[in-house]
């Protein structure tokens, strides 16, 4: 025999470690999850659903659908898109969906249409895995305080109702800005230059329920970063946003801007691919640390007056009972009392309810960490 085409086998531990990394192949994949603002839905059913199959999607929440009612419905491949918007007496007007592939329908356990801007959808896997999807789309930022005040207590509730791992996507018109000292816990440092009063809004939502930008993780051109763009004024901002449990970091593999999708839109597709397993189930490093619950007060009920004024005379009754007995007090017990006071008529006004997390949430109405 010639020198050189002698097969040498392979060890038995050369063949195991193929063979494992075949198993891994197999069982990891990947889905595909986008956002994004259609301008209206009305007439491009056709372009949406071969956009949608051209790219991969599992699922896609679409925003400002300007269709009205709401309900599901399946498309012409029969994928299942499910709508809320407006009441069919009104003017159509903003609306969001979620178009989700026939691949995964089966695993569709439930929906609620809470407005024509939230909607939320269930996922349940054959391992019990749920997922919550919820679709927003935000109010814009010329808009009265009252309007935003109800969206981002409308969306704090949702988000505290939701099961097992849950993704928000859409349309906020909010801008982020950079990543600073106060919100580097849920964003990264690829974000604009530009903060606003709703991007300050979606912030500060993110911190109280443990959520990350995941726009602002990853390192992209600006073409690849900028979800909105409108060239006869030379416009371009990021307003459109996928965001994920914080506790969920290590399954986001990248979410970047798609420009060649074209649906007659000034928003272009944020595309997320995710981590996941040949049954859909969410992949995810296990933890050495310990979860515990934390209760959360309500806090955003505040900024209704009927609460805020129910808050403010339980504070001052409770004061004035224990003002005698606060006086004759060491400063330390004296702050303790004060903490214990606000923290509790804030739970009796407010309300609060449990949750599981790495991080406590509402950093500021808790025992240990008030003020």
């Amino acid at each position: 025999m010639q020198a050189g085409t002698k097969k040498e086998g392979k060890t038995k531990h050369e063949r195991g470690q193929e063979n494992n990394k075949s198993k891994k192949l197999k069982s990891e994949c990947m889905w595909k999850i986008a956002t994004w603002n259609v301008r209206g839905i009305q007439g491009k059913e056709d372009e949406l659903e071969a956009e949608f199959e051209d790219i991969g999607l599992e699922l896609l929440a679409i925003t400002e659908t300007k269709k009205k009612g709401e309900g599901s419905t399946r498309t012409k491949n029969d994928h299942l898109l499910i709508y809320s918007g407006v009441e069919k007496d009104r003017r159509a007007q903003s609306g969001v969906g979620c178009l989700i592939s026939r691949r995964i329908c089966e695993s569709v356990y439930g929906w609620r249409n809470w407005s024509d801007r939230i909607l939320s959808v269930e996922i349940k896997h054959l391992n019990n895995e749920i997922k919550t999807i919820i679709v927003v789309y935000g109010p814009n930022e010329d808009d009265n305080t009252e309007t935003k005040d109800k969206f981002w207590e409308d969306l704090t509730m949702v988000t505290e109702e939701a099961k097992g791992i849950i993704i928000i996507l859409g349309d906020y018109n909010g801008r982020v800005g950079r990543m600073d000292r106060m919100y580097k816990e849920v964003m990264g440092p690829f974000g604009e230059t530009i903060r606003n009063n709703n991007g300050e809004r979606l912030l500060n939502f993110c911190l109280l329920n443990n959520m990350l930008i995941t726009n602002t993780l990853f390192e992209h051109k600006n073409i690849h970063r900028y979800t909105r763009e409108v060239k006869s004024r030379g416009e371009k901002s990021i307003i459109d946003y996928v965001l994920l449990q914080r506790e969920q970091r290590s399954i986001i593999l990248d979410t970047r801007v798609r420009r060649r999708p074209d649906i007659g839109s000034d928003h272009y597709v944020v595309l997320t691919k995710l981590k996941v397993d040949t049954n859909g189930k969410i992949k995810k490093l296990e933890s050495r640390e310990k979860k515990i619950e934390h209760e959360c007060i309500r806090t955003y009920r505040l900024s209704n007056k009927e609460v805020s004024e129910l808050y403010r005379v339980a504070t001052e009754k409770r004061f004035e009972q224990e003002n005698n007995q606060m006086k004759d007090s060491s400063l330390e017990n004296m702050w303790n009392d004060f903490k214990n006071i606000v923290i509790e008529t804030a739970k009796e006004a407010c309300g609060s309810y449990k949750k599981s997390n790495k991080k406590k949430q509402t950093a500021w109405w808790t025992k240990e960490n008030i003020f």
